[in-house]
């Protein structure tokens, strides 16, 4: 069985604050089915070899599938403060977060981005902590950024 990680709640918790969720997704290149993150529901902890899908949180007695007709043309994104190389901006739009052992894969629909953490220690993910508390958001439509321009 996968290790849970101990900061994941307060990740979820973040992500949360912007109205979208996690939702477990077997790998990156699974076909996904609205249906089954339906049944599943979103995810309240992570564990180290899950990949993990961003959607967002549907409103009481509404459905998920009704909620991302809704959002078409929002991401999540995280802002790194420093242009990233290869991608001349800061701004990285998420897909999925993928836990390994020592990194994360933040994955987009093109690429993805390894950054480091420790399973093992959550102290040891203050800096991981800190990029998703003051640099995650959803670029919506009206939320122009020189990524999206």
């Amino acid at each position: 069985m996968s290790k849970t990680l101990l900061f994941s709640p307060e990740l979820i918790k973040i992500i949360e604050s912007n109205n979208w969720t996690l939702y477990r997704i077997n790998n990156f290149l699974s076909k996904m089915n609205i249906n089954d993150f339906e049944k599943r529901g979103p995810v309240e902890t992570c564990q180290v070899d899950g990949c993990y899908f961003f959607l967002p949180i549907p409103k009481e007695g509404k459905k998920l599938s009704d909620v991302i007709k809704k959002t078409y043309g929002h991401i999540p994104c995280i802002d790194t403060g420093e242009i990233i190389e290869g991608m001349n901006s800061n701004i990285i739009p998420l897909v999925a977060l993928e836990f390994k052992k020592d990194y994360i894969l933040l994955r987009q629909a093109d690429r993805n981005i390894l950054m480091p953490y420790q399973a093992d220690d959550p102290y040891e993910n203050n800096n991981l902590m800190g990029i998703f508390k003051n640099n995650f958001f959803i670029k919506t439509p009206e939320r122009k950024s020189k990524f999206f321009d």
